[in-house]
């Protein structure tokens, strides 16, 4: 009896066996047509796709990998403990935003003296009273109360107050000596000597074209003489051009894309030109909203372009013409004079450049007044 209980065990186990067994081969079966169906669908969607929506997708995905790239990098940041230049750097804003100090009264100052001030200022701060408070009245009662009591003082002695503070406009420094100290003179990544031949020797460019290889995209440009130059952004062959080229380039580039939409490294280029060439203090888009976000990581001037570049920590790039106004906030350009320009050398055209940025910040201070 006890064998045949055990033969009977045996073949229930083998018989739910089979049936787990066939299970998981329903289960890769249905998993595998849900791959496939999913691939078809994907390439289905793929071939309805337009140009323009090609485009537009390449410059999100793009735009995606800048945004999680700089979220990376900020939260490195933020995982560190700040460096003692970084809390100096930290206290001097306070101190400028909330105690009128001026920045050229603070630089040359030690971390503890400026820990000092930065105490004293925001000790003043916290004993803030807003008229018309709780505090405020409860204060002006008090003064009553002493104002009624017998004088200790001689009579006809005033003591006079004053609360008021007057915060006056900063001056345009006249003095190149003075214009100097918002310049860092830094050797610019690629410019070397090789560059500064062909430059010499350069002609007028004829053509421009998008390159495909194993390698990747590329952009070209042709000059007359036959030389060809490929690069991948507009920042690589800045310092071998000049003002010329840059309107050459614009207008070939312009003259590419008329009737087919670009993509790729051409729809990067297409915007970095138009965005220098056409915008205007008035331009409205969305490149120039929330410059209270953005956070400068370099601003360098190419000399032989007259073209600034802003790179943020996000990983744009406003390309600019030292002489043309652009819809900059104030703070923004307070921020970059104080991030400091970087050149080559230092040279009247960069000092021209300091000079026009501090000429449209203070008319913007003006205006708000």
């Amino acid at each position: 009896m006890m064998k045949k209980l055990l033969e009977v065990a045996a073949e229930w186990e083998e018989e739910e066996e089979r049936k787990r067994l066939a299970g998981l081969e329903r289960l890769q079966d249905e998993l595998e047509d849900n791959e496939m169906i999913a691939a078809e669908v994907q390439r289905i969607e793929r071939e309805n796709f337009t140009e323009e929506q090609k485009a537009k997708f390449l410059v999100e995905t793009i735009a995606a990998q800048r945004r999680f790239r700089a979220e990376q990098q900020a939260a490195l940041r933020r995982s560190k403990p700040p460096t003692i230049s970084q809390l100096r750097n930290q206290m001097m804003k306070y101190i400028r935003n909330v105690g009128g100090k001026a920045y050229r009264n603070l630089k040359n100052k030690s971390y503890e003296e400026i820990k000092d001030i930065y105490e004293e200022v925001k000790r003043l701060n916290d004993k803030f009273v807003a008229i018309g408070s709780t505090e405020d009245e409860q204060a002006i009662k008090e003064m009553n109360v002493k104002a009624e009591e017998p004088s200790k003082k001689r009579k006809g002695t005033i003591r006079k107050m004053k609360s008021s503070r007057i915060i006056k406009r900063r001056k345009i420094p006249k003095s190149d000596d003075e214009l100097k100290n918002f310049l860092k003179v830094v050797d610019f990544e690629g410019d070397g000597a090789q560059d500064v031949e062909v430059m010499e020797q350069r002609s007028s460019i004829s053509s421009f074209s998008i390159i495909q290889s194993p390698e990747g995209e590329y952009i070209a440009i042709q000059r007359a003489n036959g030389h060809i130059r490929a690069f991948n952004t507009l920042n690589e062959v800045l310092h071998i051009l000049d003002r010329q080229d840059l309107h050459n380039l614009h207008r070939l580039v312009i003259e590419y894309y008329e009737h087919i939409p670009p993509i790729g490294l051409g729809l990067i280029l297409h915007g970095d030109l138009t965005t220098m060439m056409e915008t205007t203090e008035e331009s409205d888009v969305e490149l120039w909203r929330n410059q209270t976000e953005w956070e400068i990581i370099r601003w360098r001037l190419y000399e032989s372009t007259g073209v600034h570049i802003l790179e943020l920590e996000n990983g744009t790039m406003i390309h600019m013409l030292a002489e043309q106004g652009y819809p900059l906030t104030r703070e923004l350009m307070q921020r970059m004079l104080e991030h400091k320009l970087e050149v080559q050398r230092e040279t009247e055209d960069a000092l021209n450049l300091i000079r026009f940025v501090m000429k449209k910040k203070e008319d913007l201070e003006r205006e708000e007044e």
